[in-house]
């Protein structure tokens, strides 16, 4: 596994639903969207939109500093994955 500080939100999002022992469908409903948002999100090809961030913030358990850099790496990756 990647070193926690490193990690992507989509590898965050895909070990804490791992973790939980739950679908990626159970996930989506808990964050109030659809299992293919999660799986967009967890493989970078889309970034959650704000209306999503405080829920999903909980669901992964991190605070706000850590958060921000997780939604970072997943715009950059995103940009990388367009570019």
């Amino acid at each position: 596994m990647a070193d926690d500080a490193n990690r992507t939100l989509g590898e965050a999002l895909a070990d804490e639903v791992l973790r939980r022992g739950t679908t990626r469908a159970e996930a989506a409903r808990t964050l109030g969207t659809s299992g293919a948002n999660v799986s967009r999100w967890i493989s970078g090809t889309q970034i959650p939109t704000p209306q999503h961030h405080p829920a999903l913030q909980r669901f992964l358990g991190v605070d706000r500093a850590r958060f921000a850099l997780l939604m970072l790496s997943a715009q950059e990756q995103l940009w990388v994955k367009r570019h």
